[in-house]
């Protein structure tokens, strides 16, 4: 029954494939599905009665659910999408960071959450990379520019008496001594670093449990940011964040 041609019309109308993907994860209420699902209730309804009809979900207890004859290949195709979606995303990152992640196998990648600016949301990004700071117990970070949004993160850390690296690129740091964003001297302390090599438009962030990769469009505006803690992941930001480590200077009091 679940064939190719046949899933691949199933899944053609997007509010078929929301309701059958939050259906691979566990059974649902109407109720439920009407919250998650980005459709009207009279559409869920619809959907809902003809999935139902054709055999692909059944009822129990209130409750909707795979049919269990077609629960595996069901399951197995939106995997096949979500890891799709997934790798669009990663592709729309990766232009702007050519050659960056060819150390990290596709796999582990996809395991990672990508984070993309959109139109009616530019600053989730950013604020993304923020909530994980400053949920942090140890920060090091490397940024080619910074704003004051970010430097305060970074406070809030240290503040805390945790521990705190941070590594700006040198035209960053003019920015922040030419518009008194910060001084650095009472703030950090001897925490900043000064990176004078040429770096591509890419920024780190390795935490205790994370690794943040920023990724900045041509206007240095934060366009996305992947990010994850998979052991290989985190081996691996934290053998890059090291070589930008090893490049940098700490900052001395008169510099600032």
């Amino acid at each position: 029954m679940a064939d190719g041609v046949v899933l691949a019309e199933l899944f053609a109308s997007s509010a078929r494939y929301e309701i059958l993907r939050e259906l691979t994860q566990s059974p649902k209420t109407v109720s439920e599905l009407e919250e998650t699902v980005s459709a009207t209730r009279r559409t869920v309804l619809r959907n809902l009665n003809q999935l139902e009809k054709e055999g692909w979900i059944r009822q129990s207890n209130d409750r909707m659910y795979l049919a269990p004859l077609v629960e595996t290949a069901v399951t197995d195709f939106v995997g096949e999408i979500e890891r799709a979606e997934k790798l669009q995303e990663l592709t729309t990152i990766a232009r702007y960071a050519p050659g960056y992640f060819e150390d990290v196998s596709t796999d582990i990648l996809i395991e990672c959450d990508v984070n993309l600016r959109e139109p009616s949301y530019p600053n989730g990004p950013l604020e993304k990379v923020i909530e994980i700071i400053r949920s942090a117990t140890e920060v090091h970070t490397f940024v080619p520019a910074v704003t004051q949004q970010f430097l305060d993160a970074h406070r809030t850390v240290l503040e805390r008496d945790q521990q705190v690296e941070l590594i700006i690129g040198s035209a960053g740091l003019e920015g922040i001594r030419s518009s008194n964003l910060v001084d650095l001297s009472t703030t950090f302390g001897d925490v900043i670093y000064a990176y004078d090599e040429f770096t591509e438009p890419i920024g780190l962030v390795r935490t205790d449990d994370h690794v943040v990769v920023i990724v900045y469009d041509e206007h240095s505006t934060v366009h996305g940011i992947v990010f994850g803690n998979h052991e290989q992941f985190l081996a691996w930001g934290t053998s890059l964040y090291e070589k930008y480590r090893k490049n940098a200077s700490v900052v001395s009091q008169t510099d600032r």
